[in-house]
């Protein structure tokens, strides 16, 4: 149960688009083609399964200023465990995910907020219910790491993309939608959804819809990532709302 835990995690959808595959198990396995901050990728975060009962869900390298401001398993619904990991081992997974792959259009393999800049001051706390195979993710950082407006642009020139990965037996497609945002005291908003269908080795397609609430408050980015299960439905939108709500409101109580 443990490792279906960390499968389920290490296609969590923090960095934007994320597809998981699956075996013939049935159960998802994360591929080697995840994206760091935009959209065409299938992993995002190798967490460990090991639960943490109290702080944020990772590991706080690098980003330990904003352990007080991240959510813990006492701020996700019943079910869901916390996993460890870190922002910076994510956009590494992710990065190295696109490598030797065709993504088009080109550019469109990374389409989130966890970046190469971003990562190394950030805090990632992840949360995965391994019941219904979904996730919750939170990544902190300074927000003057990441641009808003740039990323929305990424997302809306990358609204359709596909990646293909013939050595690994990979073929995603993807759509990215620009969504409104659960209304919060923040400086700027940011509404993502991500749908991804990926195939590995001839095996049926798994799709998974990944919703990301975005927003800049006090000198803090505050990301929430919601990943539906692999029935190809998002989580549930007032679990999701309610999370990033949570999340800005600890952001603002705590700087």
């Amino acid at each position: 149960m443990m490792r279906r835990g960390l499968l389920v995690i290490g296609c969590v959808g923090v960095l934007g688009v994320v597809g998981c595959s699956s075996q013939s198990s049935g159960t998802p396995q994360a591929v080697s083609t995840s994206p760091p901050g935009a959209a065409v990728s299938t992993s995002t975060t190798t967490a460990s399964a090991t639960p943490s009962p109290s702080g944020p869900g990772l590991d706080q390298v690098g980003g330990e200023a904003y352990a007080p401001l991240a959510l813990t398993v006492q701020d996700v619904p019943a079910g869901y465990t916390a996993l460890k990991g870190t922002a910076e081992q994510a956009e590494e997974q992710a990065q190295s995910g696109v490598q030797n792959s065709t993504v088009t259009p080109p550019g469109c393999g990374t389409v989130s907020p966890i970046s190469p800049n971003s990562a190394k001051g950030g805090l990632l706390a992840a949360f995965g219910k391994a019941a219904t195979q979904e996730a919750i993710a939170e990544f902190l950082a300074p927000a003057a790491a990441v641009s808003l407006p740039d990323l929305k642009a990424t997302a809306l020139r990358c609204a359709s993309l596909s990646l293909s990965a013939p050595q690994k037996g990979v073929q995603l497609t993807g759509r990215i939608e620009v969504i409104d945002v659960p209304h919060v005291a923040a400086d700027q908003t940011l509404g993502l959804r991500t749908t991804t269908i990926t195939t590995v080795a001839g095996s049926p397609p798994v799709t998974v819809v990944q919703t990301n609430y975005i927003a800049e408050t006090k000198a803090t980015l505050v990301s929430l990532n919601a990943k539906g299960g692999p029935s190809g439905a998002p989580l549930d939108p007032a679990t999701s709302a309610a999370a990033f709500t949570t999340a800005v409101q600890k952001a603002n109580a705590n700087r």
